[in-house]
């Protein structure tokens, strides 16, 4: 009969010890004062037609994932504008060896490209979307690409991927942006 108590004592002060060192809190992990995010006009100054689609797709997708954001209680609007889109060599590999080639500049291939999505973003008031932006900022969103003879897919695929990488970024500043108000 002395166990069952004793039992008893010592698994409470366990679950005690557990909640109280793992710092456990009743309440959102909402920043105070951003309630939903809602994606306005998204502007594509790149040449590539298909991004406009690709990224409002993506930032749709953080914002409905993102436990800081709620669907159901759209305060604010986001409004992107796609700015840039530069492809850059990355990498290199030595395709012919000192005795096989007549100089230096035949000796190495690109074989990995990066791409970079160049895209700002405002923040504005969902009810007077005219306003001054609550918040501002640009982001780059990156992919890799590597030198294949159909440079189309992996192009398409890394353009995906700038589109996730940069949308990730913006989402993530405007939860962390504690001094949005709606």
């Amino acid at each position: 009969m002395k166990k069952h108590p004793l039992q008893v004592l010592a698994l409470a002060a366990v679950c005690g010890l557990m909640l109280t060192a793992c710092q456990y809190h009743w309440g959102s992990a909402r920043p105070e004062g951003l309630y939903g995010l809602d994606v306005g006009a998204v502007t594509n100054l790149t040449q590539e037609g298909a991004l406009t689609a690709a990224f409002r797709k993506s930032v749709q997708e953080q914002i409905s994932t993102d436990p800081g954001l709620n669907g159901n209680l759209i305060t604010h609007q986001l409004n992107v504008e796609l700015e840039n889109l530069d492809q850059k060599n990355i990498a290199r590999a030595e395709l012919r060896d000192r005795n096989s080639r007549n100089d230096d500049s035949t000796a190495y291939q690109t074989v990995l490209y990066r791409l970079e999505l160049r895209a700002r973003y405002t923040v504005c008031g969902r009810q007077n979307t005219s306003a001054k932006p609550v918040l501002a900022g640009t982001v780059i969103g990156r992919a890799d690409i590597p030198r294949m003879h159909d440079m189309n897919v992996p192009f398409q695929a890394a353009c995906q991927q700038a589109a996730d990488d940069a949308a990730r970024q913006i989402v993530a500043a405007v939860v962390e942006a504690a001094g949005l108000k709606p």
